[in-house]
C-alpha cells in the first residue's frame, strides 16, 4: 500500500522546548493584554484559570480522536467560557493567537 501521509508531532518531539516551557506565561500575558485592549474585561488570573481548563479539556479530546484543533479554538472557547461570544474566525481571536 502506498504511503499517503507522514505526520510529525513538532513540540517536545522534533523540537524540544527548553527551560520548562518558559515562554508560556509571557505569551499568555501578552495575549491577555491584547484582548484587554480590545474590550475583554477579565483579570489575568481568571483568564489564565479558564484558559488552562479549556486547554486541558481540548488535550483530552485530542488524545481520544487523534486530532488537535487549531489554536483559535482554544482562544474562542476560553472567551465563550468568560461570557464573550467570539467565533474561531473572529478578528479578535485570530489576532490574539498571533
Amino acid at each position: 500500500m502506498p504511503i499517503k501521509a507522514v505526520l510529525f508531532d513538532m513540540f517536545d518531539t522534533l523540537m524540544l522546548i527548553e527551560k520548562n516551557h518558559e515562554f508560556y506565561s509571557p505569551s499568555l500575558i501578552r495575549m491577555h493584554n491584547y484582548l484587554h485592549k480590545n474590550g475583554i474585561d477579565v483579570p489575568f488570573d481568571k483568564f489564565n484559570e479558564v484558559y488552562i481548563k479549556v486547554r486541558d479539556a481540548l488535550y483530552v479530546e485530542a488524545d481520544l480522536n487523534w486530532e488537535e484543533p487549531h489554536f483559535n479554538v482554544r482562544v474562542s472557547q476560553t472567551l465563550k467560557n468568560l461570557g464573550y461570544n467570539y467565533d474561531v474566525s473572529s478578528p479578535i481571536v485570530t489576532a490574539a493567537t498571533n
